[in-house]
């Protein structure tokens, strides 16, 4: 009976009525704490996205000064030295000593080979890590598609750049190793044997190619660089909107 008479005394609408406010005060603070680290996220997300935008336009200045039509130093060093290289293959096919001499100097003179220098080709910054850490932020479809694509470029000319200097680099290597050339006090009996030597040929060979190639990547990544911008342009937006 006791008990009976306690529960009769027990308001159970009002407990329910309190339960349902405790329940609803918590769960909006829990909403509100939610909201307010998923925006500290897009915050940090969107800086990002806009700070990248800075590094694409700066790898975009590289990559045409290199490797485009602009009318810069290096960019018209790069195109003398594929002519000269060209040009150098050519000399080498007669095999006569003075045609030999001619390609060693050209090389020795700094005149036959232009190096790509792949650390100002490809940026060190990379949108893989950032996409997977805030991809359960992104809100459009294709932000993710060419932030791929710009890890793509980015890494493929940085490749083929460092690849193409490294045939430089190894050519050299092969010089100094084998023959006393490249120096103050070379003699010609060595540099006949570096220059006519089936590797000298076959590197200037490769390297034209490298470098051809190298061409048609950047007009690749020519053609979808605006779509990039784009898609991080408007990612940004979106998130604005959201913030």
């Amino acid at each position: 009976m006791n008990k009976l008479n306690l529960l009769k005394k027990i308001d159970l609408p009002r407990l329910i009525v309190e339960a349902v406010l405790i329940f609803a005060s918590v769960y909006a603070a829990f909403i509100l704490e939610d909201r307010r680290s998923k925006n500290f996220e897009r915050q940090i997300f969107r800086d990002k996205l806009q700070a990248h935008l800075k590094i694409l336009k700066y790898d975009s200045i590289n990559y045409e000064q290199r490797l485009g039509t602009s009318n810069t130093s290096v960019n018209n060093g790069m195109k003398r030295s594929l002519g000269r290289q060209e040009n150098a293959l050519e000399l080498l096919k007669f095999k006569s000593p003075d045609s030999l001499v001619k390609v060693y100097q050209m090389q020795k003179n700094n005149d036959l080979f232009w190096w790509v220098i792949q650390s100002s080709l490809a940026s060190q910054h990379e949108f893989e890590e950032l996409g997977k850490e805030y991809s359960h932020l992104i809100i459009n479809d294709s932000t993710l598609h060419w932030m791929r694509q710009y890890n793509y470029h980015a890494f493929v000319l940085k490749k083929f750049a460092t690849d193409t200097d490294q045939l430089l680099s190894d050519l050299e290597d092969f010089g100094y190793g084998n023959y006393f050339v490249l120096s103050d006090n070379d003699k010609e009996e060595d540099i006949l044997n570096y220059v006519s030597h089936p590797n000298y040929y076959n590197t200037i060979l490769k390297h034209i190619q490298y470098i051809n190639m190298l061409y048609d990547l950047k007009a690749s990544y020519d053609e979808d660089f605006p779509n990039i911008k784009a898609a991080i342009l408007a990612e940004i937006e979106a998130q604005n909107e959201l913030l």
